[in-house]
This record gives C-alpha cells, structure tokens and sequence, in this order.
C-alpha cells in the first residue's frame, strides 16, 4: 500500500507539472499582437449563453398559444406580436454569430410578415364598416326625406300659389302660406335627419356561430361584415355599399389566409424532425453561418 501510494504522489506530481507546462504555453501564445475583436468577443459570449435559445423556444410556443388565444380573444393578439418580435431577436442574434440557423429567422419575418397582413385586414374592414355606415346613413336619410316632402307635395304647393299676390288675399295669408311651405320642408328635412341617425346609431347585428367560425372566431369582425352586408342589401342601389362589401370580403379572405399560412408554418417548423426523421434540423444546420470576420 505504501509502494502504491508514492507511485501515486509520482503520477499526480508529474501530472501537475505537465499540465503547468502546458497551460503557460497556452497563455503565451494567446498573448501575442493579434487580439480577437469585440464581435468574436461577442460570438463567444452568445454561444455560451446557452439560455437564449431555450428562451427562444419557449417564446415559440407561448407565442403559438396566445395566437390561437387571439381568435377567441383579439385584444391579446399583440401579446403574440411581441413574442414572435422577442423570438425574432433571440434567433437572429443567434444566427449572425453562427450559433443559430438563419431558416429560423427567415421563419419568424414570415410569422411576423403573415401577422401584419391579418392586422391590416381588419383594420380595413373596420374603415370598410364606418364607411357603410356613413353612407347607408346619408342615402337614408336622403330617402326618408324625398319620401317625406313627396307626402306634402300637394299642400306645399297649394302654399306656394297661396304665397303669391293677387286673388284678393291680404298679405297676413300670403304670409302664412309661405310660413306653412317652409314648416313642412323643415319637417321633411328633420324627417331625413332622423331616418339618417336611426341609421348611424343602430345596433351591431348579431352573428351565429357559424358565421363567427367563418372569421377565426373574432366576433367582432364577424359583426362588421355582417353590417357591410345588411347595408348592402338594404340599398342594392348604392354603387359605393356593394363596393365597399366586395372589399370587405377580399380582406376577410385575406385575414383567414394569413392565419391559416402561419399556422402551418408554425406547425411544420414544430414538427418538422418528426415527420423528418431529423432531417429538417441538419437542414437548418446547413444555413447556419456567422456575420463578421474570423478576428
């Protein structure tokens, strides 16, 4: 035993000298006039920050979880902007310093790209349902005014002829004929304005289910395009409603694409190495490559 224990006092001492040897030559190379710039420095703190990828993928999904949230709640769906802006960041720090696949960040402009159109969408039909409605309220009102004046139309002109001199009328009832033919236009353009705001100041319609299904579940788009259309329909001669419905549905079809894109963008990019047997992640290896020069 003690014979074993100075051959290993021998080995452990050779050992420590050895790698003292060693290690001063390591340092001395290193010291030498080529220094490593800010951006390897860089390079070299990213790839031992190896939470920045775990974070990026938890990112990912929480993103995914809030975005399918969004359909039945859209006032979060800028919690699922943020995130996928987060990821983006993560996986493009990642990529420009070579420890990431520059896919995943081609992947998170198209999510980000896909969620712009949506955004876009609906806002244009929100503009697109203002819009109707102003128009619907001024054809109604226009309507409802021309209706009423028509009604009057005898009187009104009996109190024109009234108005006038001769026929042995004193001026007090020339005076009120004029009187009554201003009191029953007023009356017709305050029946216009009324018809006008009972327009402009309807009630949304309701939706059913499926014509919520028919915009991802957003129950206030699915409103808006309900009202485009009953506006439409309630005056199939106004050039400008049926224009504006057509417009409203191409950003409805163009809501619906966009989630349906990211979706199987997501889905693929999440379950691309099992339908690929790891093939889709050696893929994105191969896209991988550093920003900068090597010193």
């Amino acid at each position: 035993m003690e014979n074993a224990r100075g051959r290993l006092d021998v080995a452990v001492g050779d050992y420590d000298e050895r790698s003292a040897h060693f290690a001063g030559k390591i340092r001395n190379s290193i010291d030498d006039d080529m220094k490593d710039s800010w951006w390897n420095d860089f390079k070299g703190g990213v790839a031992d920050a190896e939470w920045i990828g775990e974070w990026a993928d938890r990112l990912s999904w929480v993103a995914t979880a809030v975005g399918v949230a969004a359909m039945l709640f859209p006032g979060i769906g800028w919690i699922a902007a943020a995130l996928t802006v987060a990821v983006l960041l993560a996986h493009t720090t990642q990529a420009a310093t070579g420890n990431g696949s520059w896919f995943d960040v081609l992947m998170d402009i198209g999510a980000l790209k896909l969620a712009r159109n949506g955004v876009k969408a609906a806002k244009g039909i929100k503009l697109l349902q203002n819009s109707s409605r102003q128009t619907a309220s001024q054809s109604a009102g226009a309507a409802r005014q021309v209706q009423s004046a028509s009604r009057t139309a005898g009187s009104r002109a009996s109190s024109v002829a009234k108005s006038r001199k001769g026929g042995g009328r004193s001026g007090n009832a020339r005076k009120n004929a004029r009187a009554r033919n201003m009191r029953q236009l007023a009356e017709s353009r305050a029946d216009g304005k009324k018809a006008a705001g009972e327009v402009r100041d309807a009630e949304m319609p309701q939706i059913t289910a499926q014509e919520k299904a028919g915009v991802l579940g957003d129950a206030q788009i699915g409103r808006q395009m309900k009202d485009i259309r009953k506006w439409r329909d309630e005056f199939p001669g106004n050039a400008q409603l049926a224009d504006n419905a057509r417009e409203a549905d191409r950003h409805r079809d163009a809501l619906v694409g966009s989630w349906g894109a990211s979706t199987v963008l997501d889905s693929g990019d999440k379950a691309g190495d099992l339908a690929s047997d790891g093939e889709y992640s050696r893929m994105k290896d191969r896209m991988t490559r550093s920003v900068g020069s090597r010193w």
